[in-house]
Order: structure tokens, then C-alpha cells, then sequence
């Protein structure tokens, strides 16, 4: 099995980039193909062999930049503030890099780039309806990375849009006016504390149901006519190719893929609201059945199957109810042919 080694210290920001094994897609799987940190690092910084996911504290700079790029959210940069500071009066978070900001200043994160899916849905509970950034430039200090931010900043707002929520506005603007803008904010003391911005948000939730995003669909436009729901990630079931393995359940670790029993019989449950996009069930498939969709709707939440006995050895099993009946044999015996050997006749 894949092992995740150990961690890596950035030698210029002095931080622990800390990856952990247990939500690591390769500490489930020793197959899994996932490289999203890997590849996200401008300094290749982590590699990935077949024996392990590693730092190397000699070439890191603790940007951050691999932090979004888990699916997991298995990556933590220690003694690295990833916090905007939030103005409440008027629904506004500030965020700036380290490049044109002091590190540890309110607002100041590492990297623009490194905000992560999770962090921009935390801003969306606590009402924040514009995000106001300023940064060096990221092409001259992480080529590549330019755009990242933009784009999950798209991403989410084209499902929280289809879901009737409103656009959280991003307002890019030069050093000086967002310097000048923050101060303002700093100055008439209208950042709560974040505490109690938590136990407000509590019982508006509590009273409202969905609380917090219920502000932010109504601050927007008159609502248009009724859209698709999507969904941030969408595992997807080709019943035709299934084969009923159930490996895909089993290596779901949030939900998002079971098997459901009822009065009506079997069948796979899709939830897409559990799916963090990991990819952990198209990884295990040796049937090329699975399949992961971002920004898109869920179909059909239920793939019915159809259960049967095999004759050759005797177990049950089952395959989707779209290919028919059921064949005599389960999927190992076909492979095998091993229930051949069960009724030897020996000398």
C-alpha cells in the first residue's frame, strides 16, 4: 500500500506542510491515481511514487498551493493564516497575498491561489456577498498558478446560482485602495468576532432553515426561471458496464455511493451532495463503470439491481436491473471457472 511520508518544513515561510494519511486518498487505496497536489505545487516540492507521498522540506515555501488541490482536504500548512477579514456592515471579506501584505497582518494569506472550495463556502454561510483581493503577480511568483482562484470562484457560484442562491461578487483591486479600504474596516471595529458571527449564524440556521444563504439569495436579482440543481461533484453508475462488485460502496468514504435495500428491492444510491470529487470509486473499478462529474446535475439517485443465486458456487449476487436477467453464474465464476473444480471425482 501506498504510505504518505513524512512532512515537509518550508525553508523560506518556516511552515509545516502536514499531509494526513487517514484522509489521503492514498492511504485508502494503494492504486489511486490522484497526483492533484503533485501537480499543483509550483516547485514540485511533493513527489509521489509507488511507495510514497512525500515533502521535501528543502524545496518548499509554504504558498499553500497544493491545500486546494485536495479533494480530501488531507493537507494542512501549519503556522499559515488562511483567514480574510470579514466586515460585516456591509458583507465584504478582504483577502491579500503575502507578496503585497505582511504576513500575520488581518486579511493576509499566503497565496490568493491557495483559498480553497471549503474556505469560499465558509464565506457563503457567514453572509459574505463580495470578496475584495489584491495580489502581486502570480505568473512572476507561481507560474501556473494564475487563474485557479477565478475559477473556483466560478465553479461555486454556478451551483450555489442553481441552487437560488446569489453570486458572491469578486472584486479584484490595486494594493493601495485595498490597504486603504482595510483600514477603513479595522478602523470602525465592524469585524466581529468570529465567535459570535458563529452563534448568530447558529440560530438564524435554526430559525430560517438554511439560514445565512438564505441573505444571500434574496441580495441578488429577481429569481429567473426555475434551473437544473447542480452539484460541486457528481459520481456517475454505466449500468450497462457494471458488473455489481460493490467495490465502488466500499471504497466510498463519505456517503456519496451505497447500497440501498427496500421493499422494492436493491439498488445503488447516488447522494452528489456527499461527493468531494476524490475519485476513489473510478480508481477501484476494473469495469470502467464509474465516473465523476463536476458542476453537473445527479440524474437518477437510484441504479436498480436485480439479485440471483450462482449456480456454480453457490453465493449470492447481484448486477443492474438495465441488463436483463441476471446469468447463471456471478461475475468470479465466469472469470474463473473455478466452480468446475467443486464436483471433482478423484481416483
Amino acid at each position: 500500500m501506498t504510505e504518505v511520508g513524512d512532512t515537509g518544513e518550508s525553508r523560506i515561510a518556516r511552515r509545516v506542510v502536514r499531509i494526513d494519511g487517514n484522509r489521503c486518498v492514498h492511504g485508502a487505496l494503494a492504486i489511486a491515481r490522484c497526483r492533484a497536489c503533485a501537480d499543483a505545487c509550483p516547485v514540485h516540492a511533493i513527489a509521489l511514487t509507488n511507495e510514497s507521498l512525500s515533502v521535501t522540506a528543502a524545496a518548499c515555501t509554504g504558498c499553500g498551493l497544493c491545500r486546494p488541490a485536495c479533494p480530501e482536504e488531507a493537507i494542512e500548512i501549519a503556522g499559515a493564516s488562511f483567514v480574510p477579514l470579514i466586515s460585516s456592515r456591509d458583507n465584504v471579506a478582504y483577502v491579500a497575498c503575502e507578496k503585497v501584505e505582511a504576513e500575520g497582518a488581518p486579511g493576509v494569506i499566503p497565496c490568493l491561489q491557495a483559498l480553497a472550495k471549503a474556505d469560499i463556502e465558509k464565506l457563503a454561510r457567514e453572509n459574505v456577498l463580495r470578496l475584495v483581493t489584491t495580489c502581486g503577480d502570480c505568473e512572476v511568483c507561481m507560474p501556473g498558478s494564475h487563474g485557479r482562484f477565478e475559477t473556483l470562484i466560478a465553479l461555486t457560484n454556478k451551483v450555489e446560482t442553481s441552487r437560488g442562491a446569489g453570486n458572491m461578487i469578486h472584486e479584484p483591486i490595486e494594493p493601495l485602495d485595498w490597504r486603504r479600504r482595510r483600514s477603513a474596516v479595522l478602523a470602525s471595529r465592524s469585524d466581529l468576532d468570529q465567535g459570535r458571527r458563529g452563534l448568530f449564524s447558529f440560530i438564524l440556521s435554526a430559525r430560517s432553515g438554511d439560514g445565512p444563504r438564505d441573505a444571500v439569495a434574496t441580495s441578488g436579482t429577481a429569481p429567473g426561471p426555475a434551473i437544473e440543481r447542480l452539484y460541486h461533484y457528481v459520481p456517475k453508475i454505466d449500468g450497462e458496464r457494471c458488473s455489481g462488485c460493490d467495490a465502488c460502496i466500499r471504497i466510498c468514504r463519505h456517503g456519496a455511493l451505497s447500497l440501498l435495500s427496500s421493499d422494492g428491492g436493491l439498488a445503488y444510491r447516488i447522494d452528489a451532495e456527499a461527493c468531494t470529487g476524490c475519485r476513489l470509486c473510478v480508481d477501484i473499478c476494473e469495469d470502467g463503470a464509474m465516473s465523476v462529474t463536476a458542476a453537473a446535475a445527479s440524474g437518477e439517485p437510484n441504479l436498480a439491481l436485480v439479485e440471483a443465486r450462482c449456480r456454480g458456487c453457490g453465493a449470492p449476487f447481484h448486477r443492474p436491473a438495465v441488463q436483463g436477467e441476471a446469468p447463471p453464474l456471478c461475475r468470479i465464476c465466469q472469470r474463473t471457472d473455478h466452480h468446475r473444480k467443486l464436483h471433482q471425482v478423484r481416483p
